[in-house]
Protein backbone atom coordinates (compact mmCIF):
# COMPACT_ATOMS: atom_id res chain seq x y z
CA UNK A 1 0.00 0.00 0.00
CA UNK A 2 2.57 2.43 -0.50
CA UNK A 3 0.78 3.82 -3.48
CA UNK A 4 -0.39 7.63 -2.72
CA UNK A 5 -3.23 6.71 -4.99
CA UNK A 6 -4.74 4.20 -2.90
CA UNK A 7 -4.11 5.47 0.13
CA UNK A 8 -6.39 8.53 -1.38
CA UNK A 9 -8.79 6.29 -2.43
CA UNK A 10 -9.03 5.03 0.77
CA UNK A 11 -9.51 7.84 2.57
CA UNK A 12 -12.54 8.82 -0.18
CA UNK A 13 -14.35 5.85 0.81
CA UNK A 14 -14.80 6.98 4.60
CA UNK A 15 -11.28 4.81 5.81
CA UNK A 16 -9.68 6.60 8.43
CA UNK A 17 -6.14 5.87 9.96
CA UNK A 18 -6.27 5.07 13.88
CA UNK A 19 -4.61 2.77 16.54
CA UNK A 20 -5.48 -0.15 18.33
CA UNK A 21 -5.59 1.57 21.51
CA UNK A 22 -8.43 3.55 20.60
CA UNK A 23 -10.46 0.49 19.40
CA UNK A 24 -9.67 -1.75 21.68
CA UNK A 25 -9.38 -2.62 25.48
CA UNK A 26 -7.38 -4.79 27.26
CA UNK A 27 -7.98 -6.66 30.61
CA UNK A 28 -5.30 -7.69 33.08
CA UNK A 29 -5.36 -11.22 34.23
CA UNK A 30 -4.89 -11.27 37.99
CA UNK A 31 -8.18 -12.50 39.08
CA UNK A 32 -8.48 -14.95 36.08
CA UNK A 33 -5.45 -16.83 37.36
CA UNK A 34 -5.61 -20.33 37.73
CA UNK A 35 -4.22 -21.17 41.48
CA UNK A 36 -3.55 -24.74 41.08
CA UNK A 37 -1.85 -26.42 37.98
CA UNK A 38 -3.25 -30.39 39.11
CA UNK A 39 -4.92 -30.05 35.91
CA UNK A 40 -7.46 -33.28 34.92
CA UNK A 41 -9.04 -33.65 31.24
CA UNK A 42 -12.05 -34.62 33.68
CA UNK A 43 -12.35 -31.06 34.80
CA UNK A 44 -14.48 -28.07 33.29
CA UNK A 45 -12.09 -25.04 32.66
CA UNK A 46 -9.95 -25.03 30.14
CA UNK A 47 -6.72 -23.26 30.95
CA UNK A 48 -5.22 -21.32 28.14
CA UNK A 49 -1.72 -19.88 27.29
CA UNK A 50 -1.30 -17.33 24.34
CA UNK A 51 1.64 -19.64 23.30
CA UNK A 52 1.92 -22.48 20.83
CA UNK A 53 0.63 -24.76 23.67
CA UNK A 54 -2.34 -23.07 24.01
CA UNK A 55 -4.44 -25.34 25.82
CA UNK A 56 -2.54 -26.41 29.04
CA UNK A 57 -5.26 -28.54 30.92
CA UNK A 58 -8.59 -28.64 32.70
CA UNK A 59 -9.17 -27.14 36.38
CA UNK A 60 -12.25 -27.67 38.61
CA UNK A 61 -11.71 -23.93 40.14
CA UNK A 62 -15.02 -22.64 39.93
CA UNK A 63 -14.07 -18.87 40.43
CA UNK A 64 -12.83 -16.06 38.43
CA UNK A 65 -13.38 -17.96 35.18
CA UNK A 66 -13.14 -15.38 32.12
CA UNK A 67 -16.56 -15.28 30.17
CA UNK A 68 -16.38 -12.04 28.51
CA UNK A 69 -15.86 -13.55 25.11
CA UNK A 70 -15.18 -13.63 22.33
CA UNK A 71 -11.60 -12.13 23.45
CA UNK A 72 -7.94 -12.34 21.96
CA UNK A 73 -5.78 -13.55 24.52
CA UNK A 74 -1.63 -11.24 23.60
CA UNK A 75 1.20 -12.45 25.17
CA UNK A 76 3.03 -9.39 26.06
CA UNK A 77 6.53 -11.37 26.13
CA UNK A 78 6.42 -12.92 22.94
CA UNK A 79 3.62 -10.97 21.17
CA UNK A 80 1.66 -14.75 20.52
CA UNK A 81 -1.97 -14.24 20.23
CA UNK A 82 -5.09 -16.24 20.12
CA UNK A 83 -8.95 -16.03 19.77
CA UNK A 84 -10.62 -17.11 22.00
CA UNK A 85 -15.05 -17.37 22.14
CA UNK A 86 -15.60 -19.77 25.56
CA UNK A 87 -15.01 -19.36 29.22
CA UNK A 88 -11.38 -20.18 30.45
CA UNK A 89 -8.80 -19.37 33.14
CA UNK A 90 -4.93 -18.54 32.20
CA UNK A 91 -2.13 -19.93 33.76
CA UNK A 92 0.14 -16.35 34.57
CA UNK A 93 -0.17 -12.57 34.15
CA UNK A 94 1.85 -12.21 31.22
CA UNK A 95 -0.96 -12.44 28.90
CA UNK A 96 -3.51 -9.48 28.09
CA UNK A 97 -7.22 -10.05 27.35
CA UNK A 98 -8.19 -7.54 24.09
CA UNK A 99 -12.09 -6.58 23.32
CA UNK A 100 -13.46 -4.45 20.87
CA UNK A 101 -15.39 -1.77 22.36
CA UNK A 102 -18.11 -2.53 20.29
CA UNK A 103 -19.80 -5.30 18.83
CA UNK A 104 -19.95 -4.01 15.30
CA UNK A 105 -16.32 -4.58 15.46
CA UNK A 106 -14.97 -7.86 14.72
CA UNK A 107 -12.42 -9.19 17.27
CA UNK A 108 -11.53 -11.58 14.26
CA UNK A 109 -10.50 -9.20 12.38
CA UNK A 110 -7.87 -7.51 15.08
CA UNK A 111 -6.48 -10.91 15.68
CA UNK A 112 -5.76 -11.22 11.88
CA UNK A 113 -4.11 -7.67 11.68
CA UNK A 114 -1.80 -8.47 14.84
CA UNK A 115 -0.73 -11.43 13.29
CA UNK A 116 0.46 -9.81 10.37
CA UNK A 117 1.84 -6.44 12.21
CA UNK A 118 5.31 -6.22 13.05
CA UNK A 119 4.92 -5.33 16.98
CA UNK A 120 7.48 -4.10 18.94
CA UNK A 121 8.19 -3.02 22.43
CA UNK A 122 10.20 -0.42 24.82
CA UNK A 123 8.49 -1.48 27.69
CA UNK A 124 5.80 -4.04 28.73
CA UNK A 125 2.11 -2.88 29.04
Amino acid sequence: MDNPTKLKNLNMCGWSETTFEKLLDYIQPKKFIVNSTDYNDKFKTPVLTAGKTFLLGYTNEDFGIFDSHPVIIFDDITTATKFVNFQFKVLCAEVFYLMTHNSILNTLFFIYNLRIIKLSFTNQM
